[in-house]
């Protein structure tokens, strides 16, 4: 996905808009914590029984979260688009992987996820 910025201020836009997107995107962190217990080794087969046993529901739930946390993420991006063209009066277009551009002012935030989610042209 991609951003298209257009007007007399769209440096200044930009530049915000910049701002905007870096607490979106993922980051990796790391920590090291202490051992607490010492090492113990898992019998494989019974390892394998309980990962099987693990319910597709929870499985649901924890997509259905995941989805909620994104949508809250893009409806944040989508509303400091918005104000973005508001106060500097540029017009700001998302330009999807299959090239269409579209507004920031049609845009909502399962729209915003559904051209985020969208493969690229195969070359």
């Amino acid at each position: 996905m991609k951003f298209k910025i257009i007007g007399e201020e769209g440096t200044k836009a930009a530049d915000e808009l910049s701002v905007a997107l870096v607490p979106l995107v993922p980051t990796r962190t790391s920590q090291t914590l202490p051992a607490t217990e010492p090492h113990r080794d898992l019998d494989p087969v019974a390892l394998t029984a309980l990962i099987l046993t693990i319910p597709s529901a929870v499985l649901a739930v924890l997509d259905l979260t995941e989805r909620l946390a994104k949508r809250k993420k893009a409806a944040e991006l989508v509303e400091t688009m918005q104000r973005i063209q508001r106060e500097t009066r540029v017009v700001i277009l998302v330009i999807a992987p299959d090239g269409t551009e579209l507004s920031a002012d049609t845009l909502d935030p399962d729209r915003l996820l559904e051209i985020a989610n969208r493969p690229g042209p195969t070359p």
